[in-house]
């Protein structure tokens, strides 16, 4: 079955909404002992109603005939307000029951989310992928739900440059040093570049390089270890192996890429999400129809990051919390994300949803079917970055100035962390 063709804007928007500048604290002083179990939940989701209205509103009407004397009352907050929104929200002490968030953002809001933990089982856990249940937890307190999320990075290439590469399939990149010598390979016998990558956060987690402190209060990159993968990143993006227009800040317009038959490929990454598959389908049919699809690149912690995933939250002033618990796990149940990610081009955060048609009736011979085969071998070795987008936007700002100048790694790398700390402690304050 081929994957379904709705925007791949989809898959990015509801993973990279803007992080909040500072945090509210929420005390269970301040929350009403009177908990109620009818009345209304106030259900707050990102950019759903226009394209999954339908989907949403069925499951919210489900909800409703199954459960007398309880109404949702729902409403859909463009992306980039959702955090000042709540933000405004708690500050005014009126706020929503349930909430849409990506999990980067848990802990920019501090003390003001409710501990899910006494209204789930075991068993009501069970259901979800562990690391995605682990992702969602702040200092031992389940402080979300996990719901969907864009997939591991996956490869795809575009086979008629990889000819004139005389670069056999069973020969692409497994790791981030094979892709630096593909990529000098395609450079010296096309002229192309290899791939269109920076340095991530993400990059550095998959090396193995622990980026902030266990209670996330202190960053901890500035380390040897990470100073020498950004001098390798250097030398390949000299090399012409990674693409020089990879810098672009805005990663829209890249001048180098695989649908404009600039770059040999895709190796992971961010680029390497499914959902982006769709553009080369509709931009570029021809390399589309060439292409070949392997697992994503990995680093030396042998692992998968996925770049954020989308949860609902429970504020810890709701008087309603054990109601909008019980409303979180239907939104979130198997045969909910099923239906959603039949819809959309999105993985699952329950195990069970992996059994459905829309990850087994796939078509080896498409790209977009195989890139989602290929994430299904790579969740079970996912991680989670929770890195918020003011973090990463601060870490790239050095990192681009590092790659297109002559500075030592230690230098962007300490520039980073005084930038991560600062932003932290504006959070933490």
């Amino acid at each position: 079955m081929r994957s379904p063709k709705t925007p791949a804007v989809l898959a990015t928007a509801l993973l990279s909404i803007g992080a909040l500048s500072g945090c509210i604290a929420g005390s269970a002083d301040n929350t009403s002992d009177d908990q109620q179990t009818s009345g209304t939940v106030e259900f707050w989701t990102i950019n759903l109603k226009g394209n999954y209205g339908d989907y949403i509103q069925g499951l919210i009407d489900d909800y409703e005939s199954a459960n007398d004397g309880v109404e949702i009352e729902w409403v859909d907050v463009p992306g980039g307000e959702i955090n000042q929104k709540l933000l405004a929200a708690l500050a005014s002490g009126d706020v929503p029951d349930v909430v849409q968030l990506v999990d980067s953002d848990l802990g920019s809001f501090g003390n003001a989310l409710s501990d899910l933990t006494p209204f789930y089982s075991d068993d009501d856990l069970s259901a979800y992928i562990p690391a995605l249940v682990d992702a969602v937890r702040l200092q031992d307190e389940l402080v979300a739900v996990p719901w969907i999320h864009g997939g591991a990075p996956a490869g795809w290439y575009n086979t008629q440059l990889l000819d004139q590469a005389g670069i056999a399939p069973a020969d692409l990149p497994t790791t981030w040093d094979e892709a630096f010598e593909f990529g000098r390979q395609v450079k010296a016998a096309t002229g192309a570049c290899g791939f269109a990558e920076l340095p991530r956060v993400a990059v550095l987690q998959s090396e193995g390089i622990t980026v902030l402190n266990d209670d996330r209060t202190q960053a901890t990159l500035n380390t040897p270890e990470a100073a020498a993968v950004l001098d390798k990143w250097r030398e390949a993006y000299r090399a012409g192996a990674v693409c020089p227009g990879a810098v672009s800040e805005d990663i829209r317009n890249l001048p180098e890429t695989l649908d404009n038959g600039l770059a040999a490929g895709v190796v992971g990454g961010v680029y390497g999400l499914p959902a982006n598959l769709i553009n080369t389908e509709n931009n570029a049919p021809d390399v589309y129809q060439n292409l070949v699809v392997t697992p994503g690149v990995q680093g030396a912690a042998g692992n998968y990051v996925i770049p954020g995933i989308n949860t609902f939250v429970v504020p810890e002033r709701s008087d309603i919390k054990e109601v909008a618990a019980d409303f979180i796990l239907h939104v979130t149940g198997p045969d909910a994300q099923l239906e959603f990610c039949e819809l959309a081009p999105l993985f699952p955060s329950t195990s069970q949803t992996l059994e459905g048609g829309a990850f087994t009736d796939l078509d080896e011979s498409d790209p977009q079917d195989a890139a989602r085969m290929r994430v299904l071998d790579e969740l079970p070795l996912v991680i989670t970055q929770q890195i918020s987008t003011q973090l990463e936007d601060a870490y790239l700002k050095e990192i681009r100035a590092f790659l297109t100048g002559d500075g030592a790694a230690t230098d962007a790398l300490a520039k980073v962390e005084d930038a991560w700390n600062t932003l932290l402690a504006e959070q933490a304050g």
